[in-house]
Parts: C-alpha cells; structure tokens; sequence
C-alpha cells in the first residue's frame, strides 16, 4: 500500500502527474495496491486480465462515480450518467448510429469542414493549435454529424460549450455568472435551444419526406430509429441528453488526439511523408472525395492514429465505485472504495504484443501480424461503458490527417511543450502551429 504524506497522502503527488504516479507504483507494488487521499480509501487496478475483470466480466463489481453538477448538466438520461439495465437499454437503442456503416454517411461533411478549416488557417502566419482544434472537433460533432441548428453562430457554440464543459468540474454551486456551475447551466440551456432546433428540422424533413436534403443527421437517426425486436424508440429527452454527451465525450478527447497527432508528425516528419505517399496512392485508386473505401484503404493512417491514442490516451482512467466486494491480486477491495482502472496505463505501458520503448511513437506497430491479436490497447475502454464514439473519433481523425497530408504543409514552433493539468492536458503555449499549402516540387 502507498501510505504518502500524513492526511492528505500521495493526492498532490497523483495530482499534478497522474501518469509518473502510476508507473512507479505499479513498478514498486504491483498491477494492484491501495492509497488513501485525504484518510479515503483507494485501489488502482492495472494490467489487461485485471482490467478485463472489472470492466467486462465482472461489469457490476464497479459502478459509476457522478458528481450533482455532472449529473444535471449531462442530464438524466446520458450515458454518462446511467447504469446497469436502463444504461444497457440506452446503449442498445444508440449503438446502431455509430457502426462504421451508419456513420459513413457523415463522411463528405466531415470533410468538407476539414477543409474549411485548413484552408482558413493556412491563410493565418500561425495559430493557437490547442484552441482551434477543439473549435474545429465541435464544428464537425455538431453540425457535420449531429445536425445542430447553428444559428447561433459558430462562436457562440464554442463559447458556450467552453462553459459547459468546465461546468463538469466544478462544486455545482450555481451563483448564475459568478460561478463555473451558473455558467455551465446558462450554457446548456442555450445548447438545447439548437438541439430542439435540429430536432425539429429533422422531424419536417422526415415528415415531407424530401429525397434530394441529403444523408441524415444524427439527430434524425436517433429520433427515428426504432428496436425490431421491441420497438423501442429514444424518447426526445433521451435523444437530447445524448446528444449533449456526445458533443461533451468528443470535444475535449478528440482534440487531444489530434493535438498529439501533429506534434508527433512534428517530431516525425518521415511519418508525414509516409502519409503523403498512401494518400496519393488513396486518391489515385478513389479519387479526392473520401468515401468509405478510399478511408477504409487509409490503413497507415489508422495506425497513426491508434498510435498516437497508445502513446498518449485520451483517458488515464475512468473514476468508479466498489459496488460489490472482490479480491483481485491477492488484495480485498471493500464495498465503497473508489477505483481507478488503470486503462491508459496499461493501453501505454502493459501491451505484451510490443515490448520495450513503449514512450516511442511508431505506427508500424499496428500494421505488423502481431497487431490482430488480442492485447492491451484500449483507450477507449471497456466492458458496458467503453466509448460509444469510439468509430466518430478514428474516422474524424483519419479524415484530418488525410487532408493534411494531401494538401498542406505545417511547421510547430515548439516540439516539446510543457503540458497542463487534467482535465485539459493542453500544450500551456497553445502549440503555435503555421499551416500553408503544399507545393510538390
């Protein structure tokens, strides 16, 4: 057991470096040990067997953690929010909209707003990446997908949701402007009115049943698809809390990926070069539009991608409850403990397909024979609660690499920023970014 410091024990330590935290104590005390924060009781859990236990299982020897500020803004009916049976109920009536199948749809939107979007910051000297990569992550998640009415405009969504999102980690008081948790609150409301916006819009279009308006958004797919075995539909409630959900689960993990991403084609340049090979190959076999072929031939795009969600996972792990008393490791973990499943820890440090320099971003990991088995990969979790949007954040990314790749060149001012604390893990700079049009000599 970690004992640390008198009352408060290793909190600051795990605190401001979570991930150096755990390595050395799982280093020094195993895949499993306890520590106390402030005289509570804690239990770190790593390695895959383990992990694989209480998330998949053994699903119901760990419930969810919420805190009332969460729970109100993300809404009653999110996923994020419910357990067991109804979470499960849910999960089965969203599951469909988010296959591969259904969200290739989403694809030539998806982009268009790519494009959009290098072709605004390419007209820049520089820009702030760590900003406006979350500005162009919630312009696709919310209008290229989910069909938000935007009415708004594209800087009133971000501000608000800015709001929103920092909402999520405050004490819930709300003082109206005066508090994070008054904001948030102020801020959700004027989300909703898009939703309700998008909502309608998708019930007139279902309704006059127009064949030229194009694929279905989000909104339009989970208000309308129904169980064929039950049929159960999402009530408008439920659609609208998971709507929020998603817009919350994408905005910040997303971001961060591709802010990982471009400094590790910073610090790669034969990585991009190799992107630029396959995407000229891409587009000499499917064109320049992206369509579900062309992106299911970007093979070392996705393993880019995958590697880059190795090397720095968007989740360390996901804070759970000890519902039913177990042993695992030799170590009895009683009911009410928290739990921390170590998933990006052993996502990044415990995969037994590859050993060694596990700190070394190298996407051919994932293109190797090795790479079909099963291991320890899992960033997006697992068991009941792994990432719905798991497919929405791969495509997303595969389709911002490959216009990248096809069509700009991109220098970083600084390689190797320092970074900020959870729940941001930003670049502190911003990672000054300068992004211009590729010339091919």
């Amino acid at each position: 057991m970690s004992k640390g410091a008198p009352l408060v024990g290793d909190f600051f330590k795990f605190a401001t470096g979570s991930t150096q935290y755990t390595v050395r104590l799982v280093d020094e005390l195993g895949p499993v040990f306890r520590s106390k924060f402030f005289g509570l009781n804690f239990v770190f859990i790593s390695g895959e067997d383990n992990l694989r236990r209480v998330l998949q299982e053994e699903a119901d020897l760990l419930e969810m953690v919420v805190s009332k500020a969460q729970r109100f803004l993300m809404g009653p009916s999110s996923l994020g929010v419910l357990d067991g049976a109804e979470h499960a109920r849910v999960r089965r009536l969203t599951y469909p909209s988010f296959t591969t199948d259904a969200l290739s749809t989403h694809i030539p939107d998806i982009q268009a707003v790519a494009m959009d979007f290098f072709c605004k910051w390419a007209k820049q000297p520089s820009m702030k990446f760590s900003e406006e990569v979350k500005r162009f992550t919630l312009c696709v998640i919310s209008d290229a997908i989910i069909g938000l009415d935007m009415a708004l405009g594209e800087d009133q969504l971000v501000k608000d949701f800015q709001s929103y999102f920092n909402g999520m980690f405050s004490f819930g008081i709300n003082l109206g402007p005066l508090t994070a948790y008054g904001r948030a609150v102020g801020a959700k409301a004027r989300l909703l009115q898009s939703v309700n916006q998008g909502l309608e819009e998708g019930k007139r279009e279902s309704e006059a049943n127009q064949g030229g308006h194009g694929a279905p958004k989000l909104l339009e797919k989970l208000q309308e698809f129904q169980d064929a075995e039950t049929g159960e539909q999402l009530t408008e409630d439920e659609v609208r809390d998971h709507v929020l959900f998603l817009m919350l689960a994408g905005y910040n993990t997303t971001a961060n990926t591709l802010t990982h991403l471009m400094l590790q084609l910073g610090r790669n340049p034969q990585v991009l070069a190799r992107l630029r090979e396959e995407q000229a190959a891409v587009m000499a076999a499917h064109g320049p539009h992206v369509g579900p072929k062309a992106l299911k031939a970007m093979t070392y795009t996705e393993a880019c991608v995958k590697e880059a969600l190795r090397v720095k996972p968007p989740v360390f792990f996901p804070l759970r409850k000890v519902a039913r008393e177990f042993e695992i490791e030799g170590v009895r973990v009683p009911v009410g403990w928290t739990a921390f499943p170590l998933i990006g820890h052993a996502t990044q440090f415990e995969d037994s397909r590859w050993t060694g320099q596990q700190d070394a971003y190298n996407p051919n990991r994932f293109l190797t024979e090795e790479s079909g088995r099963p291991g320890a990969w899992m960033p997006f979790g697992l068991g009941p609660h792994a990432c719905l949007g798991r497919n929405v954040a791969i495509m997303v990314s595969k389709i911002f690499l490959a216009t990248l790749a096809r069509y700009f060149d991109m220098s970083i001012e600084n390689l190797y920023p320092e970074f900020g604390l959870p729940p941001s893990n930003e670049p502190k700079d911003g990672l000054p970014v300068a992004i211009a049009r590729h010339v091919v000599e």
